[in-house]
């Protein structure tokens, strides 16, 4: 999983979170540098939005992210069904937030994911 992914994972169920508490939560260890460019990079592409200054700043994850971000199948089915993060309700918003409209780039990266989740769950299924 690559680190950007790893983060947005983390932001999608613990929004609002400082920079420190990303670090620590991540699989690996990475300097405070690297998750700095990794974050500022995720602002600059439209998937973290930053709320406060200096040490009080927080991020959160943009409803594109949440369409947008790779999930890791092989971690989340790993877990006990009880020890999965899941999410607690719908985000009404992001159809929204949607129809506002992509860049082709972004529907190619969208369909180009898509298309990689569904490989992903079709080999999980042929699996069991």
């Amino acid at each position: 999983m690559q680190l950007i992914d790893e983060i947005l994972e983390y932001l999608q169920y613990h929004s609002m979170s400082m920079r420190q508490d990303v670090e620590r939560h991540l699989s690996r260890r990475v300097s405070s540098a690297t998750v700095k460019r990794q974050i500022a990079k995720g602002i600059e592409d439209g998937l973290i939005v930053s709320h406060g200054n200096n040490r009080s700043t927080v991020y959160s994850i943009t409803p594109k992210a949440h369409l947008l971000r790779t999930v890791n199948l092989d971690s989340y089915y790993a877990k006990s069904m009880d020890q999965r993060d899941v999410q607690t309700g719908y985000n009404f918003d992001l159809i929204r937030d949607i129809s506002r409209g992509f860049r082709l780039l972004e529907l190619k990266t969208f369909i180009r994911r898509l298309s990689r989740t569904w490989a992903s769950m079709r080999r999980c299924v042929i699996a069991v």
